[in-house]
Order: structure tokens, then sequence, then C-alpha cells
């Protein structure tokens, strides 16, 4: 099982919000919203499972095929409370 917090500095992983994904060698960026119970934590450990299944944004799936795993980085762009949310 993949520790989603090697991939993270944030410590508040159970909001939700708009978070992106960094591949530091490359520099590519992902940006994502997560409005799930599962929050921040759920949806990391989604696309994390994702690349090791082969699924998931093509874009990524490609770099992590590429250059592994190991420089993906997860930061929290807005932590959105529930009066904020849109649904």
């Amino acid at each position: 099982m993949i520790k989603i917090q090697n991939f993270t500095d944030e410590v508040n992983l159970k909001n939700q919000g708009v978070y992106m994904i960094t591949h530091v060698n490359t520099d590519l960026r992902y940006v994502g919203s997560t409005y799930s119970k599962h929050g921040f934590a759920g949806r990391w450990r989604a696309h994390l499972n994702g690349f090791l299944r082969g699924k998931g944004n093509k874009v990524l799936l490609n770099v992590y095929r590429k250059y592994g795993i190991d420089n993906f980085k997860f930061h929290i762009i807005e932590s959105l409370t529930d009066e904020k949310l849109i649904r």
C-alpha cells in the first residue's frame, strides 16, 4: 500500500477543495478538485492507485510510466468549508 504522506507536506487531508499534483522533474502540474466525503486523502490515494493500475489521467499516467512514482507531490490550493461548497 502506498503511503500518501510520502508525497505531501500537507497535514489536513480530510477537507475538500482544490488541489494540485506536481511532478518535480518535469514541472508538470495537474489541478483538480474533490468534494467527496474522503476529502483530499481519498482523491490523492485514487490518483496513486490509478498509476499502479494503469488508469486515470493519461498525461499523469504517462509521466508515471516514464519517471516512476517518487517525484510526484500533492499540494492543497484551497481547502473549502461546507459553507463554501457548491453541490
